[in-house]
């Protein structure tokens, strides 16, 4: 079940167990990160072997987003990054526990078609008469409606739809069911808790 959206304001839930930092300092809320630096990680307990298998993950640079994405404004939690390696994306990097392998998790954000429903109920049919997804969760939540369900290609997922001054902005990402993120357990939980709270305080 998602945590509550967050009040009025953009104050984020501070409820959530944080994931700790390595030291580095953490990005500023909603703020895009400088052009060329690398992206931030993250120890896990347990996690005994450094990350060397870096790959992709040392090729992610900073993408410039368009005018209408950089409007959007989010706290991002501690260590997360706003636009790296695609526009319209926040993303965490984190060491797999005794691996020397590291993971991206991301979500996205931009906008809703804003012929799409405010009511949750509403927005659930409109998903499913375009097969958007196959909803098996819709919650209100004050201004924002929290969505779960399958789209087309398999991937189990969520979907912010965030009312701010009449305008539709959505932020979704996988719910990373695969059985490679399970195996993470609660690292996986943890991490996709983060990444709701970023959604939930979308504004413009």
């Amino acid at each position: 079940e998602p945590p509550p959206a967050a009040p009025a304001g953009g104050v984020p839930n501070t409820s959530a167990p944080a994931i700790g930092p390595t030291g580095a300092p953490a990005t500023k809320p909603g703020a895009a990160p400088v052009a060329g630096a690398q992206p931030q990680q993250v120890s896990i307990p347990g996690a005994t072997a450094p990350a060397t298998k870096q790959g992709a993950l040392m090729d992610r640079k900073l993408v410039k987003p368009s005018a209408e994405l950089a409007a959007i404004k989010f706290d991002l939690e501690p260590n997360w990054d706003r636009d790296y390696g695609e526009a319209g994306t926040f993303s965490l990097v984190v060491k797999v526990p005794n691996t020397e392998e590291s993971r991206v998790f991301a979500a996205h954000y931009g906008y809703e078609e804003q012929s799409a429903p405010f009511d949750c109920d509403q927005y659930r049919k409109f998903l499913e008469d375009k097969k958007i997804m196959t909803v098996t969760l819709d919650r209100q939540r004050g201004a924002a409606c929290y969505i779960e369900g399958k789209e087309p290609n398999g991937v189990l997922a969520y979907r912010y739809l965030v009312n701010y001054g009449g305008k539709r902005l959505l932020c979704n990402g996988s719910l990373y069911k695969d059985s490679a993120s399970t195996a993470l357990g609660d690292l996986r939980d943890k991490v996709l808790m983060q990444a709701k709270k970023i959604c939930e305080t979308l504004a413009l």
